[in-house]
């Protein structure tokens, strides 16, 4: 992870220089690390995190399915008073 920052860092200094046009291999170099890393996080990081999301989301829906019990509980509990 260190790395990816690293390469990232370098890469958007990179393409803020002004080199002249010889070296403008440097910033499509740049600039090919800084595409590397979008499509990683794209195919790769998006999907693990939205995966660590379900778990999350199925113990939200389980809580608000008690909650609703509670409440139907409850309202018969009102209703026979």
């Amino acid at each position: 992870m260190k790395l990816i920052a690293l390469f990232s860092i370098v890469s958007w200094g990179l393409l803020g220089m002004s080199v002249p046009e010889t070296t403008s291999g440097i910033q499509y170099s740049a600039l090919a690390i800084l595409a590397f890393l979008v499509v990683w996080f794209c195919l790769k990081g998006f999907p693990a995190i939205l995966e660590a999301q379900k778990g999350e989301v199925k113990a939200l829906k389980a809580s608000i399915d008690a909650l609703a019990t509670e409440i139907r509980v409850i309202k018969e509990r009102i209703s026979k008073n």
